[in-house]
């Protein structure tokens, strides 16, 4: 028996060469979430270069925020302020996917999308609902803890080589929210 040749010709391959890249263009690809363009200028690493008057500024907030309260107590709430409201003398910010962390460089850093929406976070064994946002142009980071609350601004010079974070923090059992800000030089 001889074998058999069909011969399709060169149409039908193209067409099937044809259906098939139509196949894997029209096929659904999941979008690649990314961070918003707004907050690329805040990638980087930043070196507080605000020095002892903005520590100054920040001993005198608490202060002001604790004046009220009994004498007996501020020493006590006077410590806590202090230790959650340290300046840090390096922070990193870095960007993946739709994800912002930001964080002392070497240390802590929370890890969050920027996005606006609300998520849970674990830290110290608290749980805390934090919301990352760009708003006019600044960077927000906001958090709500059982017991306190807290809400970062991240403001950038026109020139982008500065960046001014804003912190304000407060609890309702204070009569006054801790405000005051620190100045940043990208590295």
């Amino acid at each position: 028996m001889k074998p058999v040749r069909i011969s399709l010709g060169r149409e039908p391959i193209t067409v099937l060469l044809c259906a098939l890249v139509a196949i894997a263009i029209a096929r659904p690809v999941a979008a690649e979430e990314t961070i918003p363009a707004a907050v690329q200028p805040f990638v980087g690493t930043w070196v507080h270069t605000g020095g002892s008057a903005e520590e100054q500024a920040r001993r005198d907030a608490i202060e002001a925020a604790i004046a009220d309260l009994p004498a007996m107590i501020r020493p006590m709430v006077r410590k806590k302020l202090t230790a959650g409201t340290a300046i840090v003398n390096s922070l990193t910010i870095e960007a993946a996917g739709s994800k912002l962390t930001i964080g002392e460089t070497g240390g802590e850093s929370l890890t969050t999308p920027v996005d606006g929406s609300t998520v849970e976070v674990k830290r110290k064994g608290k749980t805390a609902r934090v919301r990352r946002e760009v708003v006019d142009g600044n960077l927000r980071n906001h958090a709500v803890m059982p017991d306190s609350w807290a809400t970062i601004v991240f403001r950038l010079s026109e020139d982008g080589r500065t960046m001014t974070v804003l912190r304000q923090v407060g609890s309702d059992r204070l009569p006054k929210a801790v405000l005051f800000e620190a100045t940043y030089t990208r590295q």
